[in-house]
């Protein structure tokens, strides 16, 4: 087990938050503010079948072994685990937004959620505040995913992230013996993101501004904010440029470079005419 944040509780309070029932909610201000009435535990996996597993130790084995710990430490009760939900590709599309809105509820309400288990689902996309303590079940596959996962705690008030290794899978013996070295230089570890360049979608996305950049570099005429109101498409600079991106897709992307020539060339006849109407828009009144 690792702790990758720290709270600014002490290690007795957030024991003693954890096991002890709130009384009040000056109790819970006294306890731990921060774990007791803005933050429930969020439990994350990288697979169902290590969520499933998880879903029947709360309703079963961890109760009991709060119950245990609670009374070996003098505290009498142990707090119970009341409400538990999960955020999965389980979850109905139409109750996610409830489920959302459930997700901030805070414990004076009487309505609040005591833990979460969730997968890559809370990535991207989940800003709630109550978020203050996660467990992290595996090192997850990526850097990046481990990154967006774990920023979903403590964005209100401190949070606490804790990493459980599995000892039988060599990615987590890794991280484990490289725990400070890897959290030093996190970012540098992200994965490079891949792109099909000369695709369909990237073509509609980012062909003509590439062609519209060099034209304006090349051709002094277009340079200004109104050069592209000087646009001739026989110019020979501009075929040229028409030409070298085609040869550049033909030798990356074979499959692609007839249809890369033709969006060019629709590009060039009837496209061109929607520069031609933004060309007033970007204009600068100079001073």
């Amino acid at each position: 087990m690792s702790f990758s944040a720290s709270a600014t509780s002490s290690q007795d309070e957030i024991r003693r938050t954890i096991f002890t029932p709130p009384q009040s909610t000056a109790h819970a201000a006294h306890c731990g503010l921060f774990l007791l009435r803005r933050a429930y535990v969020v439990y994350y996996f990288n697979s169902l079948r290590e969520l499933g597993g998880a879903l029947r130790l709360i309703d079963d084995d961890i109760p009991h072994r709060l119950e245990y710990l609670a009374n070996a430490d003098g505290l009498g009760s142990g707090r119970a685990i009341r409400e538990r939900r999960e955020l999965t590709s389980r979850v109905a599309a139409k109750d996610i937004s409830s489920l959302l809105r459930r997700m901030e509820e805070r414990l004076e309400s009487g309505n609040a959620l005591d833990a979460l288990l969730a997968t890559n689902m809370i990535s991207v996309g989940v800003d709630i505040q109550r978020f203050g303590l996660m467990l992290v079940t595996g090192q997850p596959k990526t850097s990046a995913e481990y990154i967006q996962a774990t920023s979903r705690v403590g964005r209100q008030t401190p949070g606490l992230i804790v990493t459980l290794f599995n000892w039988s899978r060599p990615r987590d013996m890794s991280h484990y013996e490289r725990f400070r070295t890897f959290h030093s230089m996190m970012y540098r570890h992200v994965e490079a993101g891949s792109v099909t360049p000369y695709s369909a979608r990237a073509r509609d996305k980012g062909l003509h501004a590439v062609y519209v950049a060099v034209l304006r570099l090349l051709l002094p005429g277009m340079a200004g904010n109104t050069g592209v109101q000087n646009f001739d498409p026989q110019n020979p600079l501009a075929l040229e440029a028409r030409q070298y991106l085609i040869d550049r897709a033909r030798r990356n992307d074979p499959e692609e470079a007839n249809d890369t020539q033709a969006s060019l060339q629709a590009f060039m006849t009837a496209g061109w005419s929607s520069e031609l109407a933004m060309a007033p828009l970007c204009a600068t009144v100079a001073p």
